[in-house]
Formats: structure tokens, C-alpha cells, sequence
């Protein structure tokens, strides 16, 4: 166990007598981790009420977390417990054994050719977005149309798809997409709030929450009951899911494992994905060069034809304006982890059962690793291997990178593809964009735009 000294100490930011820095955090947590970068160490400590906290300020301290030595810090913290009690034990909330055997078991899940197995539902419900944002530009009174809350929709209809095919009726998908909005709207309130009390105080926050769980999970348990013993072949999520075992020990998943792995792909994969695309909507409009050069590209390579997966791999400039728009907006621009053990990590010691916040957002707009890092140039990832880029973690980074990454990467793409074909678009300047940093990157106000068909 490391000795501690007044040298290896992290310099402590102070904050009030009761809530440390709780307040500065919550007002602006950009400007309060410029602060705390302000003071020139790798890592940085602070306190949030009664929780000791550590920020670090350096791509090594952050590579020596996520890979060097992940082991010891594990998913945790206050973020981390509040989702968990939640949304249950999917992937992004367990760990050690139990986190490697259910990794193993949804590696297949999206694997490369399951994911694009997905592709013509992507296509189905983008197209039907398309036709909605058709009429509404045709109307003889203009208006703008809130664009981050359509695609929104889109991104959950799609996440709704994937997972359960036609296994379904309406009334099934809008309680369940309910109880999902009260579960994520109970989770950003509580994590702004810095605490969730427990399930048995019989508050009527807890009761609602929990009767929102008990019936989603109800209705999920249902479908994965009865496609457990259906003899057709399908390739919903579920499915999958079902069928997909630890290629180890034999093990697949239990039925309320299962649930949980649903619950997660709805918290994330439906946000982030809806995010990316809405900030990518914005940054063009923002810069009309780069438009114009990623519709010139579309337009040499797909012209009017729809996009099919082999197009996708056709497309460097636009990935290079996907990768830019992830490095300025990240929709998972805060996580958080906790360490098992002390660990000396820079020179800066690290108190066992810390809670450890990493700003992907922060770490993309660091000027000790991005030259002009506001500007939006995509053409700084031109020939860049992103994975090897320790200061670029949009799907974090190691062994727990995101695993459904390729799923997120085509679900953008295609949107935006799509989008770009079939219309042009004008910000409504009447409406402030304004990033909303809560449990997700995204515009606070919405993204209004004026939407004319090419």
C-alpha cells in the first residue's frame, strides 16, 4: 500500500463546508473541470457532499484507468450506482466475472454480421421519418421543426425493432416506451440530484418508479418467454439473446439478465445515437464548406441511390466529419469508475473506493492534445487510426469500449446519409442551441431547423 505524503497528494479543490463543489459542478461542470485543469497536475480532487472525488487531467492517467490497470477501477461511482439500481445488472453495469461472462455471451450479438442484419429496419423506419419531414416542408405556412426530438423518435423506433421484431402490438411499445421515459427521466433527476433514495421508503417518486419497472419488465418477460419456445427461426435482439452463450462455459443468460440487457440497449442505444446525428445536423449548418464537400462526396459515389452496407465502407470524408462532430459533442461526456485498491497513477495517489469522473468532452477540447481543438476539422482524422488515439474515446476506451459501437457507427451513418440526400436545412436562429450536459450530450432547447426537400 502506497504511503501518503504531502507529495503525492492530488491538490484539492474546496468547495462548501456541506456540499463541497456539488453547486459549482451542477451550474457548469465544463468551467468546473477548467478549474480544476487549472491546476496543473494530472489528476485533481474534489469533493461532491460526502463523496471524495478525483478528476484526471492527462490522456496517460486516463489510458493507465480505462486499460493500463481497468482491474481496479471498475464501473462505479454515484453515476454508475444510481443507473444500476435502476435499469439492473446489464453489460455497462457489472463487473469482474460476472462482466467477462456476460461479455463473452454478447459478443455475438453485434458481431459484424448481426449488426447488419439490422440494416433494412434502420432503412424502413429512416425512411419513414423522411416522408414525415416531406410533408411537413411542403406546408404553405413554414415552420421549424425540432429535429433532435424526430430523430429521437426515429432511433427508438428503431431500437424497438431491432429488439423485438413483431412481437409487439402498439399498446405493448407505448407502455413499455412509458415507463422507459419515467426511468430515464427518474435517473437524470436523481443523478443531478447526487443521491436516489432508497426503493423502501415509500416515497411517490419510488412508487411510481417502481411500479414503471415492475410492468416493463412484466411485458419483456412475456415476449422472451414465448420466444424461448417458438420453433421459427428470427433475428430480433431478443433472439439473439436468447440463443447466445458463453463460448466458455456453456452459460447463456437468465431471464432477468436478459430484460436488463434490453433495458440497456434502450438507455444506449437510442440517446446517443439520436445526439451524433443531431449534433452532426448542427456542425454543417454551422460550416457550410464541409457540407458542401461531404454532399460532393455523397454525390460522386451513391449520387440519388439509396445507400446499402457496401456503400458505407465508400465514405472516408464522412467519416472523418462523423469522427469530428464525436470529438466536440460526445453524447457520453462523463463517466465515471471507482478503485478497488490505492494506486499511485502520474505521481498523484488515488484513495481506494474513489469516485473518479472522465470527461471524454473535456479530454477532446484539450489543447495539450488537439491543435485548435473548438474548430470543427474533420480533416484531422484523415489517416488517423482512431483506435490507437488515447485522447479520443467517444466509445471510451480498453476492455470495456463500447460494444455496441458498430451498431451506433451505421445507425449514424445511414441517417445522415439519408438526411443529406433527401433535404437541405436551415437552423431556425429563434431557438439558442445550447448543450444540456445531463446523463447525455445533447441541445437543451432542441435543434430547430428550416427543412426545404432537395
Amino acid at each position: 500500500m502506497s504511503s501518503i505524503t504531502q507529495s503525492n497528494q492530488p491538490p484539492f479543490v474546496k468547495g462548501h463546508f456541506l456540499l463541497g463543489s456539488a453547486t459549482e459542478f451542477r451550474k457548469s461542470p465544463p468551467a468546473f473541470f477548467k478549474r480544476l485543469e487549472s491546476l496543473n497536475s494530472p489528476i485533481a480532487r474534489f469533493r461532491l457532499a460526502h463523496l471524495n472525488c478525483y478528476y484526471p487531467n492527462s490522456e496517460e492517467a486516463i489510458f493507465h484507468i480505462l486499460k493500463t490497470n481497468y482491474k481496479n477501477y471498475l464501473k462505479g461511482g454515484i453515476f454508475f450506482d444510481i443507473a444500476r439500481g435502476i435499469f439492473g445488472n446489464g453489460l455497462v453495469f457489472v463487473n469482474d466475472e460476472l462482466w467477462v461472462s456476460q461479455r463473452r455471451i454478447m459478443n455475438p450479438v453485434f458481431r459484424k454480421q448481426a449488426v447488419e442484419s439490422y440494416f433494412d429496419n434502420m432503412m424502413h423506419h429512416t425512411m419513414c421519418m423522411i416522408e414525415r419531414w416531406r410533408k411537413k416542408s411542403q406546408k404553405a405556412t413554414k415552420e421549424s421543426i425540432n429535429a433532435h426530438q424526430d430523430i429521437n423518435t426515429l432511433t427508438v423506433s428503431i431500437a424497438t425493432d431491432t429488439l423485438f421484431g413483431g412481437s409487439l402490438n402498439e399498446q405493448a411499445i407505448q407502455t413499455l416506451l412509458a415507463n422507459m421515459e419515467l426511468m430515464l427521466s427518474e435517473n437524470k433527476r436523481r443523478v443531478s440530484n447526487g443521491f436516489s433514495p432508497p426503493f423502501w421508503i415509500p416515497l411517490p417518486s419510488n412508487k411510481k418508479l417502481k411500479k414503471a419497472i415492475i410492468e416493463y419488465d412484466q411485458i419483456v418477460g412475456e415476449v422472451i418467454s414465448k420466444r424461448a419456445q417458438a420453433k421459427d427461426e428470427s433475428y430480433s435482439m431478443i433472439d439473439l439473446l436468447l440463443h447466445s452463450k458463453d463460448n466458455e462455459t456453456g452459460k447463456s443468460l437468465n431471464l432477468q439478465q436478459v430484460i436488463d440487457e434490453v433495458k440497456l440497449f434502450f438507455v444506449a442505444g437510442t440517446d446517443t445515437s439520436a445526439n451524433a446525428v443531431t449534433w452532426l445536423l448542427y456542425l454543417l449548418c454551422e460550416n457550410p464548406k464541409v457540407e458542401a464537400k461531404l454532399r460532393e462526396e455523397l454525390e460522386q459515389q451513391l449520387g440519388n441511390q439509396k445507400p446499402d452496407i457496401a456503400a458505407l465502407g465508400k465514405l472516408p470524408y464522412m467519416m472523418q466529419v462523423i469522427y469530428e462532430a464525436l470529438r466536440l459533442y460526445p453524447p457520453a461526456w462523463l463517466f465515471s469508475r471507482s478503485n478497488v485498491e490505492e494506486e499511485e497513477v502520474e505521481g498523484c495517489l488515488i484513495k481506494k473506493n474513489g469516485n473518479i469522473f472522465i470527461s471524454t468532452y473535456m479530454l477532446h477540447r484539450n489543447p495539450k492534445y488537439w491543435d485548435n481543438p473548438e474548430e470543427f476539422k474533420p480533416e484531422r482524422f484523415a489517416d488517423v487510426d482512431i483506435t490507437k488515439l488515447k485522447s479520443y474515446i467517444p466509445f471510451g476506451f480498453g476492455p470495456r469500449r463500447c460494444i455496441g459501437e458498430r451498431f451506433g457507427m451505421m445507425e449514424i451513418q445511414l441517417i445522415l446519409i439519408m438526411l443529406l440526400q433527401n433535404f437541405t436545412w436551415q437552423i431556425d436562429e429563434s431557438v439558442e442551441v445550447l448543450p444540456a450536459f445531463e446523463s447525455t450530450l445533447y441541445p437543451q432547447n432542441g435543434l430547430w431547423l428550416f427543412v426545404a426537400p432537395k
